[in-house]
């Protein structure tokens, strides 16, 4: 009879614990470019308000060996940030990047893209992430 109780209360524990996983909105932005892609999940309710947004290369990383400096830069509303990498002298060791967001004063659930550019070599791609 104890055992019982215990897989019930085992089981109630679990069905509350996934419910309140419901509760959190997630919204998910992304997309691609030729040779990149990124990708946002931004997850209302989480404590904080800051995110990463993830720059991955689609080439292979030997592509990416003569690169000296990467610019990551997004924009959306009334806010954009951008972040520098210098490799100085060694080439990249891995072909996946970030920046971080800060979603204060923006309507998440409304916005429904995020401006996005990768610069490297001579090179810029710039993209739209979506919902």
């Amino acid at each position: 009879m104890i055992k019982a109780n215990r897989s019930i209360m085992v089981v109630i524990f679990l069905v509350i614990l996934l419910a309140g996983c419901e509760l959190d909105d997630r919204y998910v932005y992304e997309g691609q470019s030729q040779n990149w892609h990124a990708q946002l999940d931004y997850i209302e309710g989480d404590s904080g308000q800051t995110y990463d947004l993830y720059y991955t290369y689609k080439g292979e990383l030997e592509d990416l060996s003569d690169v000296e400096k990467m610019i990551f830069s997004y924009e959306m509303e009334n806010q954009s940030g951008k972040s520098t990498i210098n490799f100085e002298g060694s080439p990249p060791d891995k072909k996946q990047y970030w920046n971080t967001i800060s979603f204060q004063g923006i309507d998440v659930e409304g916005m429904e893209q995020i401006d996005v550019a990768v610069e490297w070599k001579d090179q810029k791609e710039s993209f739209q992430i979506k919902r």
